[in-house]
């Protein structure tokens, strides 16, 4: 399921831009649910881990950028689709990095464009491919406990096994979700299996209790604190 958010204060755009994307996930055979808003000041007191926010630029109050300022403050990955009818103001975009600007009145075209485009940058990141023993293994992310390093490669550990895959962990890192953090030299974990940080050492849902590194161990624990808030 697909959680997005429209924020805008003129009812007709955000019905002619929920219908566009309501086709689009249906041809895809992609269940979405969508929240909608029609300001910024109503955005925030309701605010949780959309996959993604189609958020018009103009609005009174608290314009667009404004409130995705805020919207970043506690979800920074969250993936914001900005729309504007003024050319003028797409430049201002790039300052908050966000993921897209559409073009008012909209597009058909170019909202399926940027919409399939986001389904595959969040499908991407809920799975891993591994070559165990010359077999190819899809992985669900969230069911992966922690990767280690081994000699020429990793072992990746899951909740109903282990997988040998020749990569390293820094490679690795780039194709996973920011659940996965390195706590140590050789070891990433997986926030979503922390049962408990003890200190210096963290116990995983794998009745494993790993060694955190004094240069890790602040990330660690900030990592963790935004994992529980978002969750």
């Amino acid at each position: 399921m697909v959680k997005i958010a429209l924020c805008d204060d003129v009812p007709q755009a955000r019905e002619e831009l929920k219908q566009m994307l309501k086709c689009c996930c249906k041809d895809v055979n992609k269940e979405v649910e969508f929240y909608e808003f029609e300001n910024g000041a109503e955005l925030l007191t309701k605010l949780q881990p959309f996959d993604a926010l189609y958020l018009d630029i103009e609005m009174p109050l608290m314009d667009g950028f404004e409130v995705a300022k805020e919207v970043l403050k506690t979800y920074p990955k969250m993936k914001i689709i900005m729309a504007t009818g003024l050319e003028s103001r797409f430049r201002e975009a790039f300052e908050i990095s966000a993921y897209y600007f559409l073009t008012k009145p909209f597009d058909k075209a170019e909202v399926e464009r940027v919409l399939l485009r986001l389904l595959k940058d969040l499908d991407y990141k809920k799975y891993l491919d591994v070559v165990d023993n010359r077999r190819k293994v899809t992985l669900l992310q969230g069911d992966i406990v922690s990767i280690s390093s081994r000699y020429g490669g990793v072992e990746v550990q899951t909740k109903e096994g282990r997988y040998q895959h020749y990569e390293t962990l820094k490679k690795l890192k780039c194709k996973l979700s920011d659940n996965f953090v390195i706590i140590n030299k050789g070891l990433m974990i997986n926030l979503e299996h922390i049962k408990k940080l003890n200190g210096d050492s963290v116990l995983l849902s794998s009745g494993e209790e790993c060694e955190v590194s004094r240069r890790n161990k602040k990330e660690l624990m900030e990592l963790h604190n935004q994992y529980l808030k978002n969750k």
